[in-house]
Formats: structure tokens, sequence, C-alpha cells
């Protein structure tokens, strides 16, 4: 979706970011759920399913008989059963939100989503991992065996070291390995509606008032920052491919854009989300 840059949200914008940044985390999460933007892997994991079977697809791999790693899944494991329905061979689901697999809600979700799927309780709990936990402090060891495939969906923007974390999803991966990570550089206040927004201000604005913590917080990366990244993390044949973004609304936010964005070409200022793709080196494939 293209939005108009006609008119620039002002006073409203900073206004309810500042009252953002005053609110709990467990209110933010309340009105997240409310607005029914949240996690996709909880809310609609069998679209999510779709859309990264449609990245597979395209690029001549499959699911079928991977150890596939996914980091921030959040707290739910619905999209773990649906990579095991899509042929993974095994799967691990890691997020400090996570609940552990025999949680009362957990288990009354997983049980109810494994009689629609076809899918064995037991069979599922031979083959599904949760681990809850921060990313950067898991080693390889605690997998149990390598990973085949590492990736996350709208996770990388919300830390703060990104290719820390790239640097750790590649010690999980057997050689020949691949990450691959989709992207939203879209500023997430006001439901995406300004998507170019949050690069008007500085770094000392956008951190002391209108920045949150936590999983709502938003490191305002762009493509090439990601890029650069995977590579200096140790990834080879590193691309990354654009699935959405606005070159008007690149052209017309530029007039208000911080020093630190100015530089950048129309082509790479609209990106709105990506792909981020690297191989580890060595293996076969």
């Amino acid at each position: 979706m293209v939005y108009s840059y006609t008119s620039c949200p002002g006073l409203r914008y900073i206004l309810i970011g500042v009252l953002r940044r005053q609110l709990p985390t467990a209110a933010l999460f309340w009105i997240m759920r409310l607005r029914g933007d949240g996690n996709l892997a909880e809310q609609t994991p069998d679209l999510l399913l779709q859309n990264w079977q449609s990245w597979m697809q395209q690029n001549g791999r499959s699911f079928t008989g991977l150890h596939v790693v996914e980091i921030g899944s959040g707290r739910y494991a619905r999209f773990g059963l649906h990579l095991l329905k899509a042929g993974a061979r095994r799967v691990t689901l890691v997020d400090f939100y996570a609940l552990p697999v025999d949680h009362p809600q957990q288990r009354e979700r997983l049980r109810a989503d494994c009689r629609k799927l076809g899918l064995s309780w037991d069979e599922v709990r031979a083959r599904l991992r949760v681990i809850r936990g921060d990313i950067l402090a898991l080693n390889a060891g605690q997998l149990g065996e390598a990973a085949d495939m590492v990736f996350s969906t709208a996770v990388l923007e919300h830390v703060r070291d990104p290719q820390a974390i790239l640097a750790r999803c590649r010690t999980w991966l057997r050689p020949g390995g691949i990450s691959v990570h989709l992207v939203d550089l879209r500023d997430h206040n006001l439901q995406f509606r300004y998507p170019f927004e949050m690069l008007t201000f500085s770094d000392a604005t956008w951190e002391r008032w209108l920045n949150l913590g936590g999983g709502f917080y938003v490191n305002r990366w762009r493509a090439h920052d990601y890029v650069l990244a995977m590579a200096e993390a140790g990834f080879e044949r590193v691309t990354y491919e654009v699935t959405q973004q606005d070159r008007a609304g690149a052209q017309a936010i530029r007039p208000r854009l911080n020093r630190r964005f100015a530089g950048l070409p129309d082509a790479v200022l609209g990106i709105e989300m990506l792909y981020l793709y690297g191989r580890k080196p060595g293996g076969e494939g």
C-alpha cells in the first residue's frame, strides 16, 4: 500500500509517540492484540506459511527434511506446527516471550491446531522444541543439532544489534546452511501509516522521545545496513529481495529527512520490506 505525504503527521505523531513511551509493555501488547496487528505466527500461521513457501519455491527450495530454527517466533508455537505439516523434519522456536510447550495456554492452542492439521500430538512433542530466552545467550549446543535454515519474520528491525543476531544465527547453522529474514523497514507508529516519518528525526530525538523499548524498539536501519551486517557476520552470497517499496513516498519525505538518511537514493530510501539472505560457507548447498 502506498500512502500520500501531501500532509505530514506533525504534532499528532509526536504526541502519540511520547505517550506510547509512557505505557508499560503489557499495555502495548494489549493494544497490539486489540488492533489485530500482532505477530503473524500467532494470528495467521497459515498465511505466514504461504508467504514463506512462496519464497522457498521461488528460490528452488523446500522445508521438507530440514531442521529449521525461527527466531522471534512469539509466545505461541502455532507456526511451528505448520512448518512440521509442510515437511520440516524438526522445528526449533526461539523467543524471549515464548511459552513452554507444556504451558496450559500453549498446550490448549497447539492440541487444537494439531487436530485441524492432522498431526499427532506425540509426533509434535518429538519434533518441536520451544526455547524461551535471549537469542544472544543461546549457544549452538543447546539446539541439539545444527540447523539447515535459520529465519525470522519482522524481527531484525526490533533489535539494537542486528549484526550480533546474524552472527549468532551463523553459529547455529551447518556448513552450507542458509539464513533468511523478512525485514520490515517501515515506521511502525500509527499502524504503518507514515512509513518514513521516523527518518525525519535525529538519533537523539528518536531515542529520547519516540522510540520504544523491548520488542517494540525500532532501529531505523536501511537495506544497505542489513546487507553489510550479514556479510560482516560471516555469511557469503549475501543478497536481498525487495517485496514492497514506495519511491514516490521517499521523494515526498526527502525535504524533511534527517541528515543521517539524506544521502540515500530514492531506490534505497523507498524500500519498505525485503528478504535478506545469506549462506554459511562450506557444505554442498
